[in-house]
């Protein structure tokens, strides 16, 4: 498995765009990535208002895992599919500490 990060300090500089375009480039070429959206401020991949339309109904969960949705033939999760739905439009704000691994 390999791991491309596509990430930037700033906003509006065309991450998701990057992002996408990188994933169905390399699908084309026969590997299957996955798209993972962390952006805990302001995840714009799934939810309502996302770019894909995903929403936390469109998760599965076979034999207890959670399979992500597909949009154009990617898997894609983000942190805004894992929040309930009463703070759907309320950011993931995690304290310092908690923010590393």
């Amino acid at each position: 498995m390999h791991i491309v990060a596509i990430l930037s300090g700033k906003g509006g500089v065309g991450k998701t765009t990057t992002c996408f375009g990188v994933a169905l480039a390399l699908q084309d070429l026969g590997f299957k990535p996955g798209v993972l959206d962390l952006d805990l401020e302001n995840p714009s991949i799934a939810g309502r208002d996302g770019v894909t339309g995903l929403t936390r109904q469109d998760l599965r969960y076979p034999d207890e895992l959670i399979e992500p949705p597909r949009w154009a033939g990617l898997p894609i999760m983000s942190v805004s599919l894992m929040l309930p739905d009463e703070f759907e439009d309320t950011p993931a704000m995690l304290d310092e500490k908690r923010k590393h691994f």
